[in-house]
């Protein structure tokens, strides 16, 4: 005698789940591709084991395996190692801004490294964020420099400049009011209506 043995099993969940798993990787993927931020793994002798992101200055791919050491130079070596190590003594997670010189050019990363720890709680490694900021730290430092410069220009010309904000009553003026006006810097008022 033949048999034949019909099962079924409704899978709708395990397939939806399984599209919002790829769904929601593809949209980290495309997320990380347009940002300068790279995600990051090390084991406590800070040899990279996981390494996903794209900072178009460091090829991630190459990462895995080696320290800042293998990859970096050696002032880079030493900034990223000193984060890194305060976080495997401490345990607790650490910010820092980070900049060094790579390949004459000065790199600054905003890094965020806390501890990575197994089931059991015991100390791995640590897991990391780098997002490279020097192009807004540069912009910043060139907005000083510019701010500076016009300052410089506006106490040498003798000229008061102020800015009025209609809505609030605030008035503004240049820091070298009170010294052409020959007046306190106290008795300057703020608003129009005082």
């Amino acid at each position: 005698r033949d048999a034949t043995l019909v099962s079924m099993m409704d899978v709708t969940e395990r397939t939806r789940l399984q599209e919002s798993r790829q769904l929601a990787q593809q949209r980290l993927d495309t997320a990380l591709k347009v940002s300068p931020v790279i995600l990051f793994n090390q084991d406590l002798q800070l040899r990279y084991t996981w390494v996903y992101g794209s900072i178009d200055r460091f090829n991630t791919e190459e990462m895995c395996g080696k320290t800042d050491a293998e990859f970096f130079s050696r002032e880079a070596a030493e900034r990223l190692g000193t984060v890194k190590t305060q976080v495997l003594k401490s345990g607790k997670r650490t910010r820092a801004i980070v900049d060094f010189l790579s390949e004459n050019t000065r790199v600054c990363l905003d890094l965020i490294v806390e501890p990575l720890r197994n089931p059991a709680g015991i100390l791995t490694g640590i897991t990391g964020v780098a997002m490279d900021i020097t192009e807004r730290t540069s912009l910043v430092r060139e907005l000083s420099e510019t701010r500076q410069a016009l300052d410089e220009a506006i106490s040498s010309t003798r000229t008061v400049l102020w800015s009025w904000n209609v809505e609030t009553g605030e008035l503004i003026y240049s820091r070298n009011a009170a010294a052409i006006f020959g007046l306190s810097s106290d008795s300057f008022v703020s608003t129009a209506d005082e």
